[in-house]
């Protein structure tokens, strides 16, 4: 199996849709409460988005142990290690906080 070159950026993407898809499944209610857990500034993800901040172990590993369904091994390594196509943008993400009936 051959991996492409290291992109940070593409990490990232991978990163940002994968929290979408753990907030989608009701791994956390959303992004502000993940990031106030985690110790972070609530626009975290947003400064990822923008090239601000990147994706580093310390962050994954916060992720991990809240969110045990991270799919630690396609944010790192992407598509050739597990299938799971690449990301070509960055994800819609719904802003404020969940409606609650």
């Amino acid at each position: 199996m051959s991996y492409p070159e290291f992109d940070i950026e593409q990490m990232d993407r991978r990163f940002v849709h994968e929290l979408a898809r753990l907030h989608e499944i009701g791994q956390f209610d959303t992004y502000s409460d993940l990031m106030e857990q985690m110790g972070l500034e609530r626009g975290f993800v947003t400064r990822i988005e923008k090239g601000r901040y990147h994706v580093n172990v310390r962050l994954l590993y916060q992720v991990k142990v809240l969110c045990p369904q991270l799919d630690l091994e396609w944010v790192v390594m992407g598509a050739p290690a597990t299938g799971r196509a690449e990301p070509t943008g960055w994800p819609e993400r719904q802003v404020g906080r969940p409606i609650r009936a």
